[in-house]
């Protein structure tokens, strides 16, 4: 149960894709941060990097890329492969939630330089065209659980995640839309199910996390589309933390 106010404290894991801006969340030593850095500063790598991210951007590619990591991890390689305390997460899909980015069209006339615009020149801003995206409310046994701790005015949550990168996807209208894949706790999942409040907050986590990693400003307000995902029919891709459980 969800009582008064809830605030929110996110946990930002790194997803496979996003090596260049979740170098943060690796909690490397300094020396790796550098090496990092300064590789990305030399054109070939950067080329090389392109390319790589476009190859595995393929939905073919991504399959048979998600196929490798699952069988890394059958065969216990991934750390092997991927460095000491890397683990994946194989996210299953759980419920999507639909929300909006709408983009201001500033107008053009009553300009600073034309005698400061009269009245009638003057005109507010215009409201662009809507652009829709769907988050992938999915589910992982190896995130750790949302917690709470009693504060006044309520509960304040703590919701562990992988997020992942944003995916291009066609709606139902033949528009093409972004998708990003949100995972939390199997018991987590499972409260969204059975109490709406929780279920709100977690949205709104998921929308958040969104906006703060990718510099988006989707809307709070949000449907819930009659699916379980948005995206290729493989599923969610797949993610990998550094760490403990859920990056505790």
């Amino acid at each position: 149960r969800v009582d008064g106010p809830h605030r929110r404290r996110t946990h930002h894991l790194l997803s496979m894709e996003n090596a260049h801006s979740g170098l943060e969340n690796l909690n490397l030593t300094s020396d790796e941060v550098d090496k990092f850095q300064t590789a990305f500063k030399d054109e070939t790598f950067k080329k090389m990097f392109a390319e790589y991210a476009k190859e595995i951007s393929d939905p073919k590619n991504k399959a048979e890329s998600d196929a490798y990591l699952k069988q890394l991890e059958m065969e216990g390689k991934i750390e092997q492969v991927y460095g000491k305390d890397v683990q994946l997460i194989m996210p299953k899909p759980g419920f999507v939630a639909k929300t909006f980015q709408e983009e201001q069209e500033v107008s053009k006339e009553g300009d600073e330089g034309s005698d400061r615009g009269s009245e009638t020149e003057k005109q507010p801003p215009k409201k662009g065209r809507k652009h829709k995206a769907f988050v992938n409310v999915c589910h992982s046994e190896k995130v750790a659980d949302a917690t709470s701790e009693k504060r006044p005015g309520g509960l304040q949550w703590s919701v562990p995640h992988t997020l992942g990168q944003p995916h291009d996807e066609v709606d139902k209208q033949g528009e093409v839309c972004v998708a990003y894949d949100f995972c939390v706790s199997e018991r987590t999942f499972q409260l969204t199910q059975t109490d709406e409040r929780l279920q709100t907050m977690v949205v709104e986590t998921a929308i958040e996390a969104v906006n703060k990693a990718f510099g988006k400003t989707y809307q709070m307000d949000f449907t819930l589309p009659k699916k379980t995902f948005m995206g290729p029919k493989t599923g969610p891709g797949v993610q990998a933390l550094k760490g403990k459980k859920g990056g505790g």
